[in-house]
């Protein structure tokens, strides 16, 4: 073999450079974090062999023609990916929430102040607009977005933006629980707001999308791409006539083209371009974007709970930022009644955050739900253990005592659910959550006595409790107290209007004789919880 061939098969070594290796070992951290911790998988996966691969000397995948090139230009360049990803996120986002409570919108609005505020940090750091305008964005919480607009403002810093919003995309439980924590008082994060669901049209869930694109479009006309194919995605969910389109978005259209704009993204890591102070700076004023978010939406939160009454939980605001849980996953699975992908993503996490009182509880109510269909012990047992991890980690989850206390009762356990509930209530002097739930109980059990004692007690330690006054007015109503009862829901009713239960109580005693059919309190079923913020207590 001659020196010029030897020279060319050793080039993969003498033309390996430090930055090269530095960056090959990023590659290999995020391809870890992705297998060992699951932050964000489905993407850090792809963008560390991406990255591995863009460092490998001479390859010619990053040359004209190229397969990295190749990709680069078909689905970055021309913005197909972030467009086509967003079809898919269509597909799997349910609106009917927003369209239930469109004033919740404003917590969203809120929470984007981060990028607006790192926008102008960036530029005093001395970025040119488009640059900080592109820093900035990383505070959507939205890879797509984020890809987006870089590609078309400033592409030369699309791998740091990208991986600085993907990253801390995947860290939003760890970032934002010190911000909120620190801007919270415990009074105002122990606020229960009552789930309320209002029934949306399926006229109005079809023409939202419909008005959106058209909106956006006249609006912000740069902004259609993503926005119409993200509302195409959702009006192919909600119109429940192309169930075939709908799955492939969800599932073969998403994932494919996730696993090759994660490969993408990895490849624009080249190392000599990459390691740059430039690049450090980005992913800093990327934490900083994230944590503005936060505390913004926390603070429009605190303000809303002042108009309010002091009935929303300024937490609330957190969740303006955009990046979905693997909680809120499971939530979604779960009223879908897929129960072992629930579950796998309630694993998920409690991994991700050992402290997760929400999660156990979550896992606790699936394999309940599940145990009891199918009348399986061993469902039932790990039920009954999660539950109790629940309260470990939250002494007072108001869920997971309940959801406990139906789980004994239901096993002939009666004597170990009194026992549960009366140690919650001697344990909480001070709150009246584990009295209304001991009244529960007591009632369940014909003891109208001892569950209107409990309540009254309940009543004494928070006068403006809905929870306690609803709960009054169902036992006064069960006892043939009809004025009383009414009275009852009608003060909970002021503390908290979103209620329609209540409401069609109050309709149904007015005037009448005899009360209609009764109706189980709010919260007696064991339902899983959507962002629990029991962690902060």
């Amino acid at each position: 073999m001659d020196l010029a061939n030897l020279e060319r098969l050793l080039s993969g070594i003498t033309d390996l450079s430090w930055q090269n290796l530095v960056m090959m070992m990023v590659g290999g951290v995020l391809i870890w974090l992705a297998i060992r911790y699951e932050y964000e998988p489905l993407l850090l996966l792809p963008i560390g062999l991406g990255a591995i691969l863009a460092n490998i000397p001479n390859t010619g995948m990053l040359d004209e023609g190229g397969l990295l090139r190749v990709l680069y230009d078909a689905g970055i360049e021309s913005e197909l990916f972030p467009s086509l990803v967003f079809i898919g996120i269509g597909a799997m986002t349910d609106f009917g929430p927003l369209l239930e409570n469109p004033k919740y919108m404003l917590f969203g609005a809120a929470a984007q102040f981060g990028i607006f505020g790192t926008m102008l940090v960036a530029t005093l750091l001395g970025f040119n607009i488009n640059e900080a305008a592109s820093i900035g964005i990383i505070g959507a919480a939205d890879g797509p977005t984020s890809i987006f607009v870089s590609a078309i403002l400033a592409p030369d810093l699309l791998a740091p933006i990208t991986v600085a919003a993907y990253s801390y995309m995947s860290l939003v439980p760890i970032i934002q629980r010190p911000v909120m924590k620190l801007l919270t008082t415990r009074n105002e994060r122990l606020i229960r707001m009552p789930y309320t669901s209002k029934p949306v049209s399926q006229t109005t869930r079809i023409l939202f999308p419909i008005v959106v694109t058209l909106a956006a479009g006249i609006i912000a006309p740069a902004a259609t791409p993503l926005i119409g194919m993200l509302m195409f995605g959702n009006l192919v969910r909600v119109v429940g006539v192309v169930e075939r389109i709908n799955q492939a978005a969800q599932n073969e259209i998403s994932n494919i083209v996730t696993t090759f704009l994660g490969i993408t993204i990895g490849s624009t890591m080249v190392g000599a371009e990459f390691l740059k102070v430039q690049t450090l700076t980005i992913i800093a004023l990327g934490l900083v974007a994230f944590i503005l978010d936060t505390a913004a939406g926390v603070m429009f939160g605190k303000l809303m709970n002042v108009l309010s009454g002091g009935t929303v939980n300024p937490l609330l605001g957190g969740c303006g930022i955009s990046a979905s849980s693997s909680n809120a996953k499971g939530v979604q699975l779960f009223q879908q009644s897929q129960y072992q992908p629930a579950i796998e993503a309630f694993q998920t996490a409690a991994r991700r955050d050992p402290n997760n009182a929400d999660a156990c509880y979550n896992l606790g109510c699936v394999y309940h739900r599940l145990g009891s269909l199918s009348n399986n012990p061993a469902d039932l047992s790990q039920a009954e253990q999660y539950y109790n991890m629940a309260i470990d980690r939250n002494p007072n989850h108001v869920e997971a005592h309940r959801g406990l206390a139906v789980f004994l009762v239901e096993g002939g356990q009666k004597d170990r659910a009194f026992h549960l509930l009366e140690g919650w209530a001697t344990r909480q002097p001070d709150q009246p959550d584990a009295r209304i739930e001991l009244a529960r109980l007591y009632e369940e059990f014909g003891d109208t006595a001892a569950a209107n004692e409990r309540l009254l007690e309940a009543l004494s330690m928070d006068p403006q409790n809905p929870r306690t006054l609803t709960a009054l007015g169902h036992l006064r109503e069960k006892l043939g107290d009809y004025e009383q009862a009414y009275h009852n829901y009608s003060r909970s009713l002021t503390y908290d209007r979103f209620q329609t239960d209540v409401a069609g109580r109050m309709a149904a005693l007015q005037g009448a004789a005899t009360p209609a059919p009764a109706f189980t309190a709010p919260g007696s079923n064991t339902q899983v919880v959507r962002e629990g913020t029991a962690n902060l207590r």
